[in-house]
């Protein structure tokens, strides 16, 4: 035990703040799962592309795009003909 200002305090686990004084995680922890998820796939493609593991980060890249696609997204976007468009817009 020791004292600030007269006043008797408990060390914490880490013995650097008095009871009562928790350290502020906010800006670490996401507030929910599903950002949480987010920012560790975002972290771990990171990681897998500096160290070399180019298999680890695209696995990790699609599930990305599957959690960010929403409920029964197959990872898989359309693709249009640009050139196809471009002559319709011109016909018209």
């Amino acid at each position: 035990m020791g004292t600030i200002g007269g006043e008797e305090i408990e060390p914490t686990a880490t013995g650097k703040c008095p009871i009562g004084h928790q350290p502020d995680d906010s800006g670490t922890n996401p507030p929910n799962p599903r950002a949480a998820l987010v920012a560790a796939l975002t972290d771990g493609i990171k990681v897998a592309a500096f160290a070399g593991d180019l298999e680890a980060a695209r696995v990790a890249s699609e599930a990305l795009a599957q959690l960010l696609g929403g409920e029964g997204s197959t990872g898989s976007s359309t693709v249009i003909d640009l050139q196809q468009r471009r002559e319709r817009r011109e016909q018209k």
